[in-house]
């Protein structure tokens, strides 16, 4: 994420955000309040489209390499959109609760994954959950073998009931 914030939006903005934050805790259960501190100074002081441009490309990172073998090597043997859902369900990859309506498909998730803000007691700003759509969007560019967008329509951090993606293949 800082990474992303130098080259997005300079040395100047990154040092507001950060200001006085001092470095990323080592333990996930302690990175929680850094990171609600982090997101709200980011809704502050950048526009949307920014905010997502810096947080996508970390969950492309925390999804890995392995795991986007894996999902190539998944789409291999399901010809069936279906039936791919329905494996991924099984393994309780996307949250479980995958499922299609017309050419968009639905990943629900009952409860937050990301160890970073899963423990929150207080609300975050679903800013930070663009990280979640970097995961799920180079998850389903690596199974569907095309570009995907990804919408984020519900987030457990910023008070709803559950996480809900949409995930459409890009327009080519």
């Amino acid at each position: 994420m800082i990474r992303n914030l130098d080259v997005l939006v300079g040395q100047d903005v990154r040092g507001r955000i950060l200001a006085g934050l001092g470095r990323l805790p080592e333990s996930p259960a302690d990175q929680t309040g850094w990171v609600r501190e982090v997101v709200a100074r980011m809704d502050r002081e950048l526009d949307p489209g920014t905010r997502a441009a810096v947080l996508e490309p970390c969950g492309r990172i925390c999804l890995g390499q392995d795991l986007i073998a894996r999902a190539r090597e998944l789409r291999d043997k399901f010809a069936d959109l279906d039936a791919l859902l329905a494996f991924l369900n099984e393994k309780r990859i996307g949250g479980g609760k995958l499922h299609r309506e017309g050419g968009i498909i639905h990943a629900v998730y009952e409860r937050c994954y990301c160890d970073r803000v899963n423990r929150a007691t207080d609300r975050i700003s679903r800013t930070y959950c663009h990280c979640s759509r970097g995961w799920l969007g180079g998850l389903f560019e690596a199974l569907l073998g095309q570009p995907v967008q990804v919408e984020l329509l519900s987030s457990i951090i910023a008070g709803d009931s559950v996480c809900e993606f949409a995930i459409r293949p890009s327009p080519r």
